[in-house]
């Protein structure tokens, strides 16, 4: 308990340190030492020890460091601009004003995209007012990969993004920022964004995105949620399927992620039978649902290289077969909506 607390006010005194070091400098030494650290961050041989000092640095600094940080994005190189984020984020909300002022600028569009990106992260700390308005500015902007990241950015105001998010999904004609609002509310992973969701599932165009975010913020099967719309009159048969498909899809991702933690945790050996899995790796081995009408729905598992078609999963765990890629298929030669055999994903 005493080394803890000698610890923590150790640390309370070096950054007290770096701040008053940084008070008693004159401007012109300030922006010397802030270019000092930038080039720090800047030299790939320069140890991440030490750039994470810079950084620290950087970030004492405060609102004097954040129009040189600003200026130094202007590179193509993507560990060097990393650092600079970090460096930016340090800076705190400070910055937040500096950054705004870079966006009126006309700076490329990935500049910008990576600015708003940044608001995102300070939003996701602070919930300023300011940034929230800032970034529905660019959300009722005119370039959609601006506007994307803007709606990216406000998955991070909580209720208040519901809001704004929801309300531009009813008027949205974009696909891919209807895309990016879906997303978004689904992450904020509230129940009233579900009016805003519910309202615009006869958009053809992205229901299978809003069926999944319905299906995650509500805690229910996406083939559940489907047969309902379905029966409700809301939905075709072919979007049904549509949903199972990337419903399965998911259910397979997170099979193949368990197998590969498994063999991580067990020295490079595969598990004789999936059960090996349940409960640590997978709550459960789920079921297969395909969308295919009369097709088995099931999570039996088929051991064996060869699909038989008969429903489930297919799970290779010949110790003789050299081909260890992707051990885990849906046991289905049918093909899905696209044309593609299902045992092929």
């Amino acid at each position: 308990m005493i080394k803890k607390i000698v610890f923590f006010v150790a640390v309370i005194f070096i950054s007290g340190s770096m701040v008053l070091a940084s008070a008693k400098m004159s401007d012109g030494a300030k922006q010397e030492e802030i270019k000092r650290n930038i080039e720090i961050l800047k030299n790939p041989e320069v140890l991440s020890k030490d750039k994470d000092e810079a950084i620290k640095k950087l970030g004492v600094m405060g609102e004097s460091a954040a129009p040189l940080l600003i200026k130094a994005m202007d590179t193509e190189d993507i560990r060097f601009m990393s650092n600079i984020c970090r460096a930016l984020f340090g800076v705190g909300d400070s910055a937040v004003p500096r950054i705004f002022k870079e966006l009126e600028k006309p700076v490329s569009s990935d500049k910008k995209t990576i600015l708003i990106g940044i608001l995102g992260e300070f939003l996701g700390e602070t919930h300023n007012k300011k940034i929230i308005s800032g970034l529905t500015k660019y959300l009722y902007g005119e370039n959609e990969e601006i506007r994307r990241e803007a709606a990216r950015a406000l998955a991070n105001a909580g209720e208040v993004g519901v809001k704004i998010l929801g309300e531009q999904l009813l008027k949205e004609k974009d696909t891919e920022v209807k895309q990016q609002i879906i997303n978004s509310l689904k992450n904020i992973n509230s129940k009233s964004a579900l009016i805003y969701l519910n309202k615009t599932l006869n958009d053809k165009t992205v229901s299978v995105d809003i069926i999944r975010a319905v299906a995650y913020i509500s805690d229910e099967k996406i083939g559940k949620i489907a047969d309902k719309l379905y029966n409700e009159g809301k939905i075709t048969k072919e979007e049904v399927r549509k949903n199972k498909e990337e419903s399965i899809k998911g259910n397979l991702g997170a099979l193949r992620t368990a197998l590969t933690i498994y063999y991580s945790d067990n020295d490079g050996v595969y598990p004789e039978t999936l059960d090996a899995l349940v409960p640590r790796y997978i709550e459960a081995i789920p079921d297969a649902d395909t969308g295919i009408e009369g097709f088995p729905v099931t999570n039996k598992v088929r051991y064996g290289k060869e699909p038989d078609s008969r429903g489930g999963w297919l799970y290779n765990n010949d110790k003789k077969d050299t081909d260890w890629i992707n051990l885990i298929y849906i046991n289905c030669n049918e093909k899905d909506t696209k044309g593609a055999p299902m045992s092929g994903y």
